[in-house]
Formats: structure tokens, sequence, C-alpha cells
């Protein structure tokens, strides 16, 4: 898989309908669905062909949504990151999302094998009325041989002022000095919710199989919730039970904001 400039899955949603601008290896889409739980919601399931990403791979993908567009992503399976001498795995994600658009991104983790480095890359353009959910999540592979793995997300409006950055590193000897602890800790992710919300939207959250922090982030643009669990099994499980609790309070109120914008206008 060469380096390239350009997007391996390029996708946007305009005017409530998907757009494929560029679908190449090692992505396949298929048709995409509707989705029960919003109302013209579109909802789509990519797959990566093969094993996942190797040894020196470079992946760029890039996703846009207009005003009032909804869309549910869905990764199909767990991406492996295999090992090699051709240096870092690379997946860079690029986000725009639009005025009361909303966008949620339900992954599964990526699994490093032995030895293998992973640097994932988020940019994130939002625009205040837009919501996104998403998980980011990272497991080993062999639990007791963990890779290195690198995290950072970059979020501004549309107009490119900046919100926040985030970073995150996890190195080998630090990975297993956390397995040796009570807890045993090898796995772990992050789910960001975007949004001008408030406190309520991350209250009573259900009981997981996980250590779960919440912090809110800068500039009121939402709040960052830290997990860390046994294996990536228990990841998986506590990321999808606190994505089910949080989709449908975002989505109720992403609906009361489109209701309330007619009225507005009107008033003015």
């Amino acid at each position: 898989m060469s380096a390239s400039a350009a997007y391996a899955l390029d996708l946007s949603v305009e005017h409530g309908r998907l757009v494929r601008h560029r679908v190449a290896f090692p992505w396949s889409l298929g048709r995409p669905y509707s989705d029960e739980r919003w109302s013209e919601a579109i909802r789509i399931i990519p797959q990566v062909a093969g094993a996942g990403l190797l040894s020196g791979d470079h992946v760029r993908q890039r996703l846009r949504l207009g005003a009032h567009a909804r869309m549910r992503l869905e990764s199909a399976g767990a991406m492996q990151v295999l090992s090699g001498d051709r240096g870092v795995a690379r997946s860079d994600w690029q986000f725009e999302i639009g005025p009361h658009a909303m966008l949620v991104l339900e992954s599964e983790p990526y699994a490093l094998m032995p030895t293998t480095r992973l640097d994932l890359r988020n940019v994130i353009a939002l625009d205040p009325g837009a919501i996104l959910l998403a998980a980011e999540l990272v497991c080993p592979a062999v639990p007791d041989k963990p890779g290195e793995w690198r995290s950072e997300t970059v979020v501004h409006d549309l107009a490119g002022c900046p919100l926040l950055i985030d970073r995150q590193e996890m190195f080998a000897q630090t990975a297993a000095r956390l397995a040796r602890l009570p807890d045993h800790m090898t796995a772990f992710g992050t789910i960001w919710i975007m949004a001008q919300t408030c406190s309520d939207i991350v209250a009573d959250l259900p009981d997981v199989p996980a250590r779960v922090g919440v912090t809110a982030l800068r500039a009121g643009a939402g709040f960052a919730i830290r997990l860390g669990a046994r294996d990536g099994g228990k990841l998986r499980a506590a990321s999808r039970r606190l994505m089910d609790a949080l989709e449908p309070r975002l989505v109720a109120r992403q609906a009361a904001a489109s209701r309330a914008e007619p009225a507005m206008v009107a008033q003015t």
C-alpha cells in the first residue's frame, strides 16, 4: 500500500444523500442504510480489505457533512495493525461537520501486534451547532506484548479558529507497567462528545467494565470520556454501552435545536 496524497476514503453527505468522491484500497463500501434511531440519518459500514494496516502504511480518510446532515459510520470489525520493518503505520481522518449536522462514529479497536507502532491523527472542523460523537479505541492483539501508539486530535471551527489539541502517547514500557497494576489495564480509548452541551449529557452514565474518567473540553466544546480496560473485548463493551446511552441524548438535543431554528428565524 503506497503512501499517496489522495484520500483512500472520501465521502460527503449533501442534501440527504451520500456522495462517494473516492473509495479506494484498502476500503470498500456497500450501499448506505436508513437508521431507525433518528430520522433522515444515513448509516454506512465501510470495510477494510486484507489484514489491516501494515508497517509503513499511511491511509487518509475524509468525511464532510453539509447543513442538517445526519450520519452514523460504523466499523465492520477491528482494524489489525501488523508489525514490520517499514516504520510507523499511520491513519489520518479529516471531518467537516456543518450547521446542525450530526455524526456518530462507532469504531472497533485498533488491535496492535507486538512491536507495532501506530500514529493516529484526527482533524475536526465543527460548526457551533454541529454534534460529533466518536470513539477511538486501541488494544494489544497479544496482551502481554503491547505495541506503541500515538494519537493527536485537532478541533477547530469552520473558519479555522482552533478550539483544542489533544495528544496521547503510549510506549511499550509504560503499557507493560500499567498491565501489572491491580486493574491490569492494557486497552485504552476516548469517546469524544463535540457539542455545545450542558453537563447533563454525561450525567448518570451506565456502569461499564472499564475505568472511566470524564473531562470537560476547553471553550465549551464538549466532553472527553477516557477509558482503560483489561482487554480489547471489555474496552469495546464499555464503549458500546456508553455510546448507546449518549447517542439518544444527543439526538434529542439536536432535534430540539433544529426545531428551534425556524422559530428563531421567524421572530427575526
